[in-house]
């Protein structure tokens, strides 16, 4: 696990910047801080809630997921997911409408 004040997220922001004043991602950045205590539902509904996309009526995760990936169907956004430290958060990924990599760079960097 990389510890914190490294620097990572200033790293991170400035990148996703430039790819989308680059053009790469004309459809915007979507950016989410799951934090130590991860808890998918909020982070979801304020990707909606950007989106446009009204998921309170959405009971559950994965109903919220899968109206995200509708919605981004089709677009070129880049989604950010911040502040994945802890193992337990990792598994957090699954319930974000992106395909993640299968990797970490807090696992594989020692």
């Amino acid at each position: 696990m990389t510890s914190a004040a490294f620097g990572k997220t200033t790293v991170v922001a400035q990148v996703a910047r430039t790819l989308c004043e680059s053009g790469a991602f004309p459809d915007g950045l979507l950016w989410v801080a799951l934090g130590p205590v991860a808890r998918p539902r909020p982070a979801l509904k304020a990707w909606g809630r950007v989106l446009g996309v009204d998921l309170l009526g959405e009971h559950t995760a994965s109903a919220c997921r899968d109206r995200l990936r509708a919605a981004l169907s089709g677009t070129r956004t880049l989604p950010v997911i911040d502040d994945v430290g802890r193992p337990k958060t990792h598994s957090m990924l699954r319930w974000f409408p992106i395909q993640a990599p299968s990797w970490s760079s807090r696992s594989s960097w020692s």
